[in-house]
């Protein structure tokens, strides 16, 4: 798979999505305007190699009736492999497969779960998880958990327990953190607080990631992140995934501004840690000139417009997650390796 830009030809991976019918259908009737879902067997249409498919963890912050957040992980989990199954792509468990859907010209993907909610203070269902495929945990979504606090709520407001009662990364997250770096999985800080990202960072022996966010030096958006923040993650080997929604006048208005941010974020941090996170499958809006995965294209014209080289695109579109999954499997634990923990 690769994408042509400007007669050039890329491998790209997109570091934070979502399955099909991730946003609930009723929702999209009463909003008018969200972009069209990717179908995971309709995946090879864009020309990605695949990217980082996440099940929802935290159910209970979009449902007023509350479910069991866990049987709803594992059941997405199962759907999600299922439709990877179906498509003839490949599960991704190791930087290993990352690279041989490169070198095979394949598709795979990196199960995720956004929003640790679903752990219910279990350390063994994080073992079950990973069992089960998931290699990345972003620790929380758009609800304080028993992980640690999240920096904007889903009316897009930041909580008021950030001033009243912040905690930040939490004794059982601090397990979580500690269990997954084991484990070789990717620990994944968007939407955290800043004051539980910053302590996952001191935390965490492997690199760290922020799927997706901008900088908050360029727009004061709750879900982006500070420059300070930015640094310590690159600072640790971690990458920074650049989000593409535009929604209730936040996130990159259009694609030139997106490049911006790009420029902005690359000149903080430098080449080898930014990435890009679009969330396909899990936002209302994207920026204007941009509908979705086909269109990844446009993203790699901008960036050439932006004087990055055909050198750096390829660093942003896979090459720095590729090293970045390489650093973090440096870390695993020997009784994991060897198959006898």
């Amino acid at each position: 798979m690769s994408i042509k830009i400007n007669g050039n030809m890329f491998r790209a991976f997109d570091i934070h999505g979502h399955p099909e019918n991730t946003i609930p259908s009723v929702w999209k009737i009463f909003h008018k305007g969200v972009p069209e879902d990717i179908a995971i067997k309709d995946f090879q249409r864009t020309g990605l190699n695949g990217g980082i498919i996440s099940a929802i963890g935290d159910v209970n912050s979009f449902y007023p009736v509350k479910r069991n957040q866990t049987k709803s992980v594992y059941k997405q989990i199962e759907c999600i492999k299922r439709k990877i199954a179906q498509a003839g792509y490949t599960i991704i468990t190791s930087p290993d497969d990352l690279c041989a859907i490169m070198d095979h010209d394949k598709v795979g993907f990196i199960i995720g779960v956004e929003g640790g909610d679903f752990l219910q203070e279990n350390i063994d269902i994080l073992y079950n998880v990973y069992d089960a495929g998931v290699r990345c945990i972003t620790l929380v979504h758009f609800s304080n958990n028993s992980i640690g606090d999240v920096c904007m709520d889903l009316e897009g407001n930041e909580p008021a327990s950030l001033k009243d009662n912040p905690r930040g990364l939490t004794d059982f997250g601090g397990k979580v953190v500690q269990t997954m770096n084991e484990l070789g999985m990717i620990v994944d800080i968007a939407h955290s607080s800043e004051r539980t990202a910053f302590e996952v960072l001191e935390l965490s022996r492997a690199p760290v990631m922020c799927s997706h966010t901008g900088p908050r030096a360029m727009q004061n958006f709750p879900r982006f992140i500070s420059n300070d923040l930015m640094v310590k993650i690159a600072k640790n080997g971690g990458i920074i995934g650049m989000w593409l929604p535009y929604f209730k006048g936040f996130g990159p208005r259009n694609v030139e501004e997106f490049g911006d941010f790009v420029r902005y974020t690359v000149n903080v941090v430098g080449i080898d840690a930014v990435s890009i996170g679009t969330d396909f499958n899990g936002v209302p809006a994207y920026a204007d000139g941009y509908s979705g995965l086909k269109d990844f294209h446009i993203l790699g014209e901008v960036l050439f417009k932006k004087g990055f080289s055909k050198n750096d695109i390829e660093k942003i579109f896979i090459g720095n997650f590729k090293r970045f999954c390489y650093d973090i499997s440096k870390y695993i634990s020997p009784h994991i390796k060897s198959g006898t923990g």
